[in-house]
């Protein structure tokens, strides 16, 4: 039976502006790069699972801020989940707090 939500844990960047996130009950890993100026970003899968962004990464979702200030902590990590039917997704911080939203192309992976 296919999960309909997919959960997972995210890291903040020790090296900006890269975010690191996994997913519970899977090896899917990836990265999440945010352009502050923008308030936009991308979310990529880890595609040869060498735990960098590299070209081999492939982009899976546009992420849009939700939060108007992100804080240091806010940044610091959290929860993340994913919405199979919607392809819809958001980020959240250690909080609870919606941080970023995702907008999936590409759920293959999970």
């Amino acid at each position: 039976m296919e999960r309909d939500i997919i959960t997972g844990n995210w890291t903040g960047p020790e090296n900006l502006p890269y975010a690191k996130w996994s997913t519970n009950g899977s090896k899917v890993r990836g990265f999440a790069v945010v352009n502050e100026s923008t308030n936009s970003g991308k979310l990529y899968v880890d595609s040869n699972k060498n735990r960098k962004k590299d070209r081999g990464d492939k982009v899976i979702a546009s992420l849009s801020k939700i939060k108007e200030d992100i804080t240091p902590y806010d940044a610091s990590g959290g929860t993340w989940s994913l919405d199979l039917n919607t392809k819809e997704g958001v980020f959240y911080n250690r909080d609870g707090v919606e941080l970023i939203s995702a907008q999936y192309r590409n759920t293959s992976y999970f």
